[in-house]
C-alpha cells in the first residue's frame, strides 16, 4: 500500500498542510483580536467607573455650593442689620458720665 501513487495525492498531501497551518493562523490571529477587544472593554469600564465617580463628585459639590448659597442670604442680611445698628450707634451722641 503506497500512500503517495501520483501527482494529484502530492497536491493533496500539501494542500491538507495549507489548510493546517491556515486554520492554526486563523485561531492565533482570533485570539489575539478577541484579547485585544477584551483588554479594550475593561479600559472603558475602568474610564467609565472613573466618569461616574467625578460625577457624583460634582453633584455633591453642587450640592453643597447650592446650601451654602441659601445659607450666604441669611448671613448677608444679618450683617447688614450688624452694619446698620453699628452705624446708628455711631451716630448717636456719647454720654458723658461727669
Amino acid at each position: 500500500m503506497n500512500i503517495i501513487s501520483s501527482s494529484q495525492d502530492i497536491f493533496f498531501l500539501v494542500l491538507a498542510f495549507c489548510i493546517l497551518w491556515f486554520t492554526i493562523f486563523l485561531t492565533w490571529l482570533m485570539y489575539y483580536v478577541i484579547s485585544a477587544v477584551r483588554q479594550i472593554h475593561q479600559t472603558i469600564a475602568r474610564v467609565k467607573s472613573k466618569l461616574d465617580a467625578v460625577d457624583e463628585l460634582i453633584s455633591f459639590v453642587k450640592d453643597k455650593v447650592s446650601n451654602g448659597a441659601s445659607y450666604l442670604t441669611f448671613i448677608v442680611s444679618g450683617v447688614g442689620k450688624l452694619v446698620e445698628l453699628l452705624s446708628t450707634k455711631e451716630k448717636s451722641p456719647k454720654k458723658s458720665k461727669r
